[in-house]
């Protein structure tokens, strides 16, 4: 366009944007309807006019605001459904609560840096909202386990391994490169192991998420139930050394590896 906005050059598949939209972009992106951020920027004799599809990260932000919704309003539910059993299901509700509080926390300070810089940050805003999924993803899958492991159920390794995909799948959105390995003869486990073991390696991501570029996820019966963390990250993850777990460094490939051992845990 030229400096009053009149357009001089279009791509044939533009969409219509009004001089109005185009005169708010030149000081901050500005979203319109349909998902889309308009951007401009100063050139010679005038501005450049593009759009960015962000439908797919609304789409997640209104997901992360629905389960952060859901949680809040937990206990309203359960008072409704089960006016006999407040008190049981009191319990269960302050149990998911302490499950996952540290990711509640989290996901409340992203919220509040993306409404703060959403208009002035894109890229940061993509790895909020990014970030936002995978911990909402864990949120999702501990608050089945946590049940199941109330109520000393068994728990399915398909189960586990659905958290696992899951997990991975939203790391993807934070570019990290990422296996699972899950043995085909496991077939059940504790609730609480499969917890204690799903806990691990959300602490283990969580660590350094930020700067996490590849995780690499084993679970096998070898003389036990083992966890086999393989991570590029910055942090020293020397520090989940403890319990009987095994740390180990590998200079050369830029991989810290890390054992999870289940005692008295191996699968059925």
């Amino acid at each position: 366009t030229d400096r009053d906005f009149n357009i001089r050059y279009a791509a044939l598949n533009i969409e219509p944007i009004s001089k109005e939209t185009m005169r708010k972009a030149e000081k901050a992106p500005v979203t319109v309807d349909g998902g889309l951020t308009v951007h401009t920027m100063p050139i010679g004799g005038g501005y450049a006019v593009w759009t960015e599809d962000v439908s797919a990260l609304l789409a997640i932000k209104e997901e992360s605001e629905c389960l952060a919704e859901e949680l809040a309003e937990r206990n309203e539910i359960l008072r409704y459904e089960y006016r006999r059993e407040v008190e049981e299901q009191n319990r269960l509700f302050d149990l998911l609560q302490s499950a996952t509080q540290k990711q509640i926390n989290r996901i409340s300070a992203l919220t509040q840096e993306y409404r703060r810089i959403s208009k002035s940050d894109t890229n940061r805003v993509k790895m909020l909202l990014a970030e936002i999924a995978v911990l909402c993803s864990y949120i999702k899958r501990r608050k089945h386990l946590t049940l199941l492991a109330d109520r000393d159920c068994k728990v399915a390794v398909s189960e586990l391994e659905r958290a696992f995909s899951e997990s991975l799948q939203t790391l993807k959105l934070l570019n990290v490169r990422n296996t699972l390995y899950v043995d085909s003869e496991l077939s059940a486990l504790s609730g609480k192991n499969a917890a204690a073991i799903l806990d691990f390696y959300e602490e283990v991501i969580e660590a350094d998420l930020e700067n996490l570029t590849s995780v690499q996820i084993s679970l096998a019966n070898i003389n036990g139930l083992r966890l086999s963390l393989n991570v590029c990250c910055e942090a020293d993850l020397s520090i989940f050394l403890n319990k009987g777990n095994v740390y180990e460094m590998d200079d050369d490939a830029g991989y810290q590896h890390l054992v999870f051992i289940i005692e008295g845990g191996a699968a059925v």
